[in-house]
Formats: structure tokens, sequence, C-alpha cells
């Protein structure tokens, strides 16, 4: 009985060391929450902003038209961008210090490389869309680089970023059709998508 006990225990050990070494550990749930957060907010300021949550001739118009105004909604974009960033990297460190992991190892190297060449791609793709002038597919490009960044850099976490980055192309797609509705869907999968996968995240792992 006690062989029996130690074999599960060592194969129990050899398990937790073979998922580390292909998982990052550190990556949080309450991150993806407080990004939905951030997400929602960027999205209710430049809807404030626009006077409206379609992208109607009107407002698309008016965006062509000001440069102030394409100044303002990059600035808080990208301070949401910013702001999720420096959240995720804090509360890594935290957990990883917590639970004496590595932080930067093969493994995470990986995943940030596979998670930022895509939005670095998608980011660069944008400010094309924006020099040529085809703000109408700004949001779609968003959403559809950032779900196949999602994608690429699931293999490193759990499945769970899988099921968010299909969300987010699917969103990128409707967004390209339904040019009116790509403000709100940035919204949702900027901000209600990746609020639900942090809790769930936080829920299924960390409690």
């Amino acid at each position: 009985m006690n062989n029996a006990n130690e074999h599960l225990e060592s194969l129990n050990h050899i398990r937790s060391i073979m998922e580390r070494s292909t998982t990052f550990m550190s990556l949080t749930g309450l991150s993806g929450i407080l990004a939905g957060i951030y997400g929602l907010a960027a999205f209710s300021i430049v809807a404030n902003k626009l006077g409206s949550f379609l992208l109607d001739e009107t407002v698309l118009a008016a965006i062509a038209a000001n440069k102030s105004l394409r100044l303002y909604i990059s600035i808080v974009v990208v301070a949401a961008l910013i702001a999720t960033m420096i959240t995720a990297v804090m509360l890594t460190l935290r957990k990883a210090g917590k639970k004496n992991l590595a932080i930067w190892d093969n493994v995470s190297r990986r995943f940030a490389a596979h998670l930022f060449l895509p939005l670095a791609a998608g980011g660069l793709f944008t400010i094309v869309l924006v020099h040529h002038g085809q703000y109408q597919l700004v949001c779609a490009s968003l959403l559809l680089f950032f779900g196949l960044a999602l994608i690429d850099a699931a293999r490193f976490v759990q499945m769970d970023m899988f099921w968010l980055g299909t969300v987010e192309i699917c969103l990128g797609l409707i967004a390209s059709f339904w040019i009116q509705g790509g403000l709100i869907l940035w919204g949702v999968g900027f901000g209600a998508a990746t609020l639900i996968y942090g809790t769930t995240m936080y829920y299924k792992y960390e409690r």
C-alpha cells in the first residue's frame, strides 16, 4: 500500500514538473478581470466623446475631419492598453513570488513572443488603416489581431484563452461587415468578454 502511494506521489510530481515546463503558470485571472474593466472604461469614454455608440457615416466623417478627436481616441485606447500591461505584469510578479515560480523562463518567453508578435503586427496594421483613412475597419482589425494573438499564445496557458481568442475573432469578423456596430463589438470583445474570461480563470484556478 505504501509503495502504491509512493508511486502515485511520484507520478503526480512528474506530472507537475511537466505542466510547469510547458505551461505559463503565473498568469492571473484577476489581470483579465481588470483588463476587462479597463476595456469597458475605454469604450464608455470613447462613446461619450463621439456622442454615439454607433459608427454611422456622421461619426466616421467627424473622426476623419477632426485630428484632435483621433488623437483623443488613440490616447484613451493606448492608456487602457498600458494599464492592462502594467497590471498584468504586477499581478504576475506577485503570483510568481507567492508560489516561487520562475517569471522569465523558456515557457514565459515563448508565451510572450506568441502573444505580442501578432499584437504588434495588428497595431502596425491598424496604424496603416488610420493613415489611409479606413477608420471603419479599425475596430475589426483590433479584434481580429487580438483574437489571433490569444489563440497563438493559448498553448502555453489554459485553453480558456483559446476560446476567448475565438470569440474575439468572431466579433472582429462581424465588425468587418457591420461597420456601424464596430465600436459596440470592440467594447464587447475587449471589455465584457475579457472580463468574463478573467472571472472564469479566477474561479476555476485561483480560488
